[in-house]
């Protein structure tokens, strides 16, 4: 292939890239840990689990911090999430499922 064929294959896919990122979002659950507690978590697996038995597409999911600080005290929330990527037009039924949207 001629090097002009190889811009425009790239040019495609990252158009076709950017067009369905934007039809995907991120929601997120606390995990429920709490500061000085050693209860285990909730899991990403079980958050899955939930939306797939919903219908909802997960296409991502992770364990992360919520990005905040937190004052350091026994039994305050850790700030930890479980978080999934799924499709825009799903956010409805997730949000009314206790998820909220998240930055990734």
């Amino acid at each position: 292939m001629s090097m002009p064929t190889w811009i425009v294959i790239v040019m495609m896919v990252s158009a076709f890239a950017a067009e369905n990122a934007e039809n995907m979002v991120w929601v997120s659950q606390p995990d429920g840990t709490l500061q000085c507690e050693a209860a285990p978590p909730a899991t990403v697996v079980a958050g899955v689990n939930v939306l797939k038995a919903n219908k909802i597409r997960v296409l991502e999911s992770k364990s992360a911090s919520d990005g905040q600080m937190h004052m350091a005290l026994c039994g305050t929330p850790s700030g930890r999430l479980n978080k999934y990527k799924i499709l825009k037009s799903d956010l409805q039924r997730a949000e009314k499922l206790g998820f909220r949207i998240s930055k990734q």
